[in-house]
């Protein structure tokens, strides 16, 4: 009975025992809260305070693979290539499905003409931890720090801003960023909805698409009954079921339906337009010969640059962009977002933000370099906070902390001159439950959504008072035609 039990051997067991056991894994996020309380009275001990604590939560991890190595760094930083940490065509070939899906997405929403394919579209872009983060989050609160150490114009949518009414992104994006936020995305809308129109032939939003109502084609098979409303399939069912090839590249690109034959000799596809030719062309036939004719550097030799149509594309460019970046943080895919991290880089780099492109390549070199396989995976999945659950409803961790932050504020002053340490910290702890009760009570009194003065009723009033703008700038005339 006075034999000491804790020897060798029990500590082994218990060691085997952890390393076998599935713990759960968790992230702290902390952020400074700076808060003032002004004395009603000033006396010698009853002065204004100016706090600047730091608060903190523990969120568990969704996406935990035990077996990737944990002991050493994937590669060393001095073997790292660069091409590791720069979007490669893999990478932007990603980019434009995804902006394929934002467009499909706009145009059902806005166009009515195509408002009827809204269930055929991709509302929510799967990945591979898809169903761990519809999951709601685990959180987990901290204690607070009480330590002081803790301390620390665009014309064209000017213009836009005055047409819809949105005058109070006018402010800048610093000053106002939920109102710049909100006119930049349905600018980015109206862009889109502009050159789909232009695209589609179409005058007015109301229009119908003259393609849609286009005569079928049937496939020209003798023992086929197939018909396609768009000529690209009906090629391509020829080819792949009938091995019939009947559209072949000779001398012109184009058919005589003004679609883009394949250029590799005996493929028979063709394609609407030049960028999915380009990259059939790769994917298929990397090593083919292509006959590339010199028509559009003979052509283009008298044509002026187009400044308005390459101000929108880009500017179009650039929003589905912020658009890619925002899905990704709402699905938690964390693949997707480390490869837009990559394109950010460029994008910081090139306009002078220099402490913005540092974070964002340490970010990188981390996940491809310094951390070990485990680390990596934890830190490129695990950046999402889910408070509901459901697809396509996280947030940022940090985003999650503002919002405590902001909780967090309003309690205080309701303590007036009684806040302190103690009183603090016991509020702190008890965020999540009072975000429990308030949910509970929205619950039972049938509010199923707050609106603040940022919320806009209807966005397709904004997007129809702007792209009417955008039309001309897509028009076919310049440059554009070739680019």
């Amino acid at each position: 009975m006075g034999e000491d039990t804790l020897n060798d051997d029990v500590l082994m067991a218990v060691k085997a025992k952890l390393q076998n056991a599935k713990l759960p894994i968790y992230k702290i996020v902390s952020d400074n809260i700076d808060h003032e309380v002004y004395a009603r009275i000033q006396t010698k001990d009853h002065n204004n305070l100016s706090i600047h604590w730091t608060h903190q939560y523990a969120v568990r991890d969704k996406v935990v693979n035990p077996t990737l190595e944990t002991s050493s760094p994937q590669v060393d930083p001095d073997d790292l290539q660069l091409s590791a940490l720069l979007p490669d065509r893999g990478v932007q070939q990603n980019m434009v499905h995804q902006w394929a899906v934002f467009v499909s997405r706009i145009v059902t929403k806005y166009i009515p003409a195509f408002q009827n394919f809204q269930k055929d579209v991709i509302w929510h872009i799967p990945h591979e931890f898809s169903n761990e983060m519809s999951v709601k989050s685990d959180m987990t609160e901290f204690d607070m720090f009480t330590k002081e150490e803790s301390a620390g114009e665009i014309g064209t949518s000017r213009a836009s801003m005055n047409r819809c009414g949105k005058t109070n992104a006018a402010k800048g994006v610093h000053g106002h960023y939920n109102e710049y936020k909100d006119f930049h995305s349905r600018e980015i809308e109206a862009h889109v909805c502009a050159s789909f129109m232009d695209m589609c032939e179409m005058v007015n939003i109301e229009d119908v698409n003259m393609k849609l109502n286009e005569k079928k084609f049937p496939c020209r098979s003798p023992e086929c009954n197939n018909t396609y409303t768009i000529h690209s399939k009906r090629v391509r069912h020829e080819v792949m079921n009938h091995d019939l090839k009947m559209e072949v590249y000779v001398e012109d690109e184009r058919d005589k339906f003004g679609y883009y034959y394949c250029q590799f000799p005996s493929c028979g596809l063709v394609f609407s337009t030049k960028q999915t030719q380009k990259r059939h062309e790769r994917q298929f036939h990397p090593n083919g010969n292509f006959y590339a004719p010199q028509i559009e550097q003979e052509i283009t030799t008298g044509f002026e640059e187009d400044f308005m149509f390459n101000y929108h594309q880009a500017k179009l460019m650039f929003g589905l962009i912020l658009m890619a970046f925002e899905d990704a943080v709402k699905e938690g895919d964390g693949q997707r977002l480390f490869e837009i991290y990559k394109l950010f880089l460029l994008l910081k780099k090139a306009n002078g933000h220099t402490k913005y492109a540092y974070a964002t390549l340490l970010y990188l070199v981390k996940i491809c370099s310094i951390f070990s396989e485990y680390e990596a995976n934890r830190l490129k999945w695990n950046r999402f906070y889910n408070n509901h659950g459901g697809k396509g409803k996280n947030i940022p961790l940090d985003l999650k902390k503002e919002h405590q932050n902001k909780q967090l504020k309003k309690m205080w002053r309701a303590l007036g001159p009684n806040l302190n340490e103690k009183n603090a910290a016991r509020l702190a702890g008890t965020l999540d439950s009072v975000e429990c009760i308030m949910q509970s009570v929205d619950k039972d009194c049938k509010v199923t959504e707050r609106k603040s003065h940022r919320a806009v009723p209807k966005k397709e009033e904004a997007v129809y008072q702007l792209f009417q703008f955008q039309v001309k700038p897509f028009a076919m005339h310049g440059l554009q035609r070739f680019t």
